[in-house]
């Protein structure tokens, strides 16, 4: 998946939380709304009932003062400080705060009190303060004046506010806590239950690149459509390279006799006192009979190296400076031929298990790779047996061209050169796949001129020898 594109489990965190969002954010509007109704419903019968209580008061005591349980009602209420003022049958003010709330233009809200005498709920403003007003017009008969009382009680709209804030907060408090309480729990789970797909990822991941075998591992029933696919898919592709790989060999094995023939027929051919044309005609046919002939067995060698594998169980212990030494040997006299300098720097005594032979033609591969590329009038390869830590490491260092960035990869391709030669484009092909099956690898080295080409294998400790 690029990383441009949206994961599956925050695709599926999407789906899941989003209405779990959308869900509290309405719950969270609604606490508020029922919250403003609850507050004004509580916070107005407490007004009534402080009212009330002034009304029984004048009855009780003829207009004398309230009693105490009123006038604690009045300042000791927890829902804040509660104002009132009383006005007698002809408008005179008797009692309380001198100057009331401004009574609104606007039609008061009513209700009905258990005396079923109605009382006036209004919204007004006391000292530049906003308030909530309660009047009510009670009947009091104190001997000296009887009539309709008027009581006004009021309270800070601030108080209710605060009570409402509080009561929303927890509110909101409580839906985030469920909210990241889901969250946490859902992406836990989400982990878990992805789990067999992150396993199947890294099971394909760990394949070698030559394996296109099923893939037989246990994953969800949700997956197992793609799977099956891929399954499909891989099974198309091996017949593919296998059908490929037949006729690269079918064609190599039926080269390899006529090629053979060719090169006999050219090495009768050179016989004293042919003429020059023909000798110089005689030596490209042989030249190119033999550059035929090592194309068809290395089309050879890949093959039977792509369909070895890991490296075989009969393989035993082989010292690195023998098998190294043995290729130099063989190879000093052509070279020597060629004018081409070989040096040998030998390290300390390493054993590696592996196939004998097949080392060697990774060595013999570098070599001509170097002899075929380097490019240089006067060539010099040399050959390091070095040791890595727990590596053994046979390195082929010429001071030709050199090899860099891409044109490093493009040399490790099958049939691909960086610059044109009578090589086959396989040697390092080759080299490659042999050190991949002994559990080493093939790399090449940066350096400030010619090319380095590096083959390592494991190292044998001594008690493996």
């Amino acid at each position: 998946m690029s990383r441009s594109a949206v994961s599956l489990r925050a695709r599926l965190l999407a789906v899941m939380l989003t209405p779990l969002f959308l869900i509290s954010l309405a719950l969270g509007l609604w606490r508020v709304i029922e919250t403003n109704r609850l507050a004004e419903g509580l916070f107005d019968r407490t007004l009534l009932s402080v009212g009330q209580a002034i009304a029984r008061d004048f009855a009780i005591r003829d207009g004398e003062a309230l009693s105490n349980e009123t006038l604690r009602l009045l300042t000791e209420t927890s829902e804040g400080k509660i104002f009132y003022h009383v006005k007698g049958p002809d408008g005179s003010f008797v009692t309380g705060y001198a100057t009331p709330p401004v009574n609104p233009s606007i039609e008061p809200e009513t209700v009905d009190t258990v005396l079923s005498r109605p009382a006036k709920i209004y919204s007004g403003v006391y000292r530049d303060v906003p308030v909530r007003v309660l009047q009510l017009s009670e009947p009091v008969d104190m001997g000296w004046v009887a009539g309709d009382f008027v009581i006004s009680v009021w309270q800070e709209l601030e108080a209710r506010n605060a009570f409402v804030r509080g009561i929303v907060r927890q509110t909101v408090t409580v839906l985030a806590l469920l909210v990241l309480t889901v969250l946490v729990v859902t992406w836990f789970g989400l982990r878990l239950a992805l789990r067999p797909l992150t396993n199947l990822e890294a099971a394909i991941a760990r394949r070698d690149v030559g394996d296109l075998s099923p893939i037989k591992r246990s994953v969800p029933q949700e997956v197992t459509g793609i799977v099956a696919t891929l399954n499909l898919l891989l099974d198309r592709i091996s017949r593919r390279i296998s059908s490929k790989d037949q006729f690269i060999s079918n064609a190599a094995h039926q080269l390899r006799n006529p090629i053979a023939g060719v090169v006999s027929l050219t090495q009768s051919l050179e016989v004293d006192g042919a003429a020059p044309k023909q000798l110089e005609r005689i030596t490209a046919l042989r030249s190119a009979s033999q550059h035929l002939s090592r194309l068809s067995n290395q089309l050879l060698s890949f093959e039977r190296n792509r369909e070895l594998g890991q490296l075989s169980d009969h393989a035993k212990p082989f010292e690195v400076n023998a098998l190294a030494a043995e290729v130099l040997e063989r190879s000093a006299p052509d070279l020597l031929r060629r004018g081409v300098q070989i040096n040998f720097d030998r390290g300390p005594d390493m054993w590696i298990r592996c196939e004998p032979l097949l080392v060697q033609e990774v060595l013999q591969n570098l070599i001509d790779n170097a002899v075929q590329h380097a490019g240089a009038p006067e060539l010099e390869i040399t050959i390091s047996v070095l040791q890595r830590e727990e590596r053994a490491v046979v390195r082929v260092k010429d001071n030709g061209r050199g090899l860099w960035g891409d044109d490093a990869l493009h040399a490790l391709a099958r049939f691909s050169q960086v610059t044109p030669s009578a090589g086959s484009g396989l040697g390092l092909a080759i080299a490659r796949k042999i050190c991949a099956n002994h559990n080493g690898g093939l790399e090449i080295e940066a350096a400030p001129e010619g090319a380095s080409v590096v083959a390592w294998f494991p190292k044998l400790n001594s008690q493996s020898i």
